[in-house]
């Protein structure tokens, strides 16, 4: 797996894509960095794997399909990918973010990974980079079994719902370091359960983090 499997005709797409917030930002000119093409590539990168789950899985439910979906997109496998077609010593980075360690920091190898594919749509078209995310991700769907794990939020949803007919809330209450590296403070709380906090370097992970140590609290108080 490279990104040289895909050929850019125009390749200031590709170092745009390539362009961290931090680099960009002592730039004298436009300032241009890879986040406006995080946005473009993150609908793009769900709606490719939306149509392969939905045309592969062809006997499973609405709900299952979301799993599935959620477990292809979530951050560990984007940071996976990421990796495994050296984005990170590509990146573009200013001194203080090297320092710091930007280079292995996940939300920035998922925000890069999702302006590469933005890249190559608009290098190309539509069919081009479904067929490179669909060779990049190729060999999750040889385990069909791993892609259907639940997440910590649905299973917690899925638990408290069935066994006391509550829902569980999240909110966020701080955002706190750097902008280009923030750390997400997240609350869920659950009727006739204390609140429980947790920490993430996004506002998902953090949810996902809140929510694991509240099934993980229930589980060890009333079972």
């Amino acid at each position: 797996m490279k990104l040289e499997d895909y050929k850019f005709k125009d390749q200031t797409l590709l170092n745009l894509a390539l362009t961290h917030s931090s680099a960009a930002n002592k730039q004298k000119e436009n300032g241009a960095s890879n986040e406006r093409l995080e946005f473009l590539g993150d609908s793009i990168l769900n709606a490719i794997l939306a149509e392969t789950v939905y045309n592969k899985f062809k006997d499973y439910s609405e709900g299952e399909l979301s799993i599935i979906l959620a477990n292809l997109v979530n951050a560990k496998t984007l940071t996976k990918i990421a990796i495994e077609l050296d984005l990170a010593q590509q990146i573009v980075l200013d001194n203080g973010e090297e320092r710091c360690g930007g280079r292995a920091n996940p939300k920035t190898l998922e925000n890069v990974l999702e302006a590469v594919i933005a890249a190559i749509y608009l290098d190309s078209n539509f069919d081009t980079v479904k067929d490179v995310v669909n060779q990049w991700w190729s060999k999750f769907f040889l385990e069909p079994k791993k892609l259907f794990q639940k997440d910590y939020k649905t299973k917690l949803q899925e638990y408290v719902q069935k066994k006391y007919k509550v829902l569980p809330s999240y909110k966020t209450n701080s955002v706190s370091g750097a902008a280009h590296n923030p750390t997400f403070t997240v609350c869920v709380a659950l009727k006739g359960y204390p609140r429980i906090t947790a920490q993430g370097r996004t506002k998902k992970e953090a949810e996902q983090e809140a929510a694991y140590k509240m099934l993980e609290y229930i589980k060890l108080q009333y079972e």
